[in-house]
């Protein structure tokens, strides 16, 4: 994992990527520093890898980057990854942020968000965005 971070570090976006997804099919905890780093890289191509491998890790270091992350994304790919590793990471904490995200204009995160929604709430608005933010402000004022 040491030396695949030093040649990502010195790769392009694309050779970065294929780095990360290689580093997170080794499944080590030891590439959790170099994969939190990365969490932020410019290149949304590599973010959506990092989630994929963090999810893939899962752990308290990999919930706590991908809800850090959440509310800073704004590419596609990466969003549809953080929906994903939402549900499969079962991250509570994601449910404000993705409702929002079903205003976005891209159908993948719309869909993204409201399969995490349902897996996380086990309720069923598919990706209505006022019905969904409706039940979130309702939600907060019972809490």
């Amino acid at each position: 994992c040491r030396e695949l971070a030093r040649m990502a570090d010195r790769a392009d976006s694309e050779i970065r990527s294929e780095l990360v997804q290689t580093i997170g099919k080794t499944g080590s905890k030891e590439s959790m520093p170099l994969l939190l780093a990365m969490i932020s890289d410019p290149s949304a191509l590599v973010r959506s890898q990092v989630a994929l491998a963090l999810t893939a890790l899962g752990g308290d270091d990999a919930a706590q980057a991908i809800l850090q992350r959440i509310p800073l994304e704004r590419e596609m790919r990466p969003r549809v990854q953080l929906a994903v590793a939402s549900k499969r990471l079962k991250l509570l904490a994601a449910v404000g942020p993705l409702v929002d995200w079903l205003a976005d204009p891209d159908p993948n995160v719309v869909a993204s968000a409201g399969d995490a929604l349902r897996s996380l709430t086990g309720l069923s608005f598919g990706s209505d965005h006022a019905q969904w933010s409706n039940w979130w402000r309702q939600a907060q004022t019972r809490n």
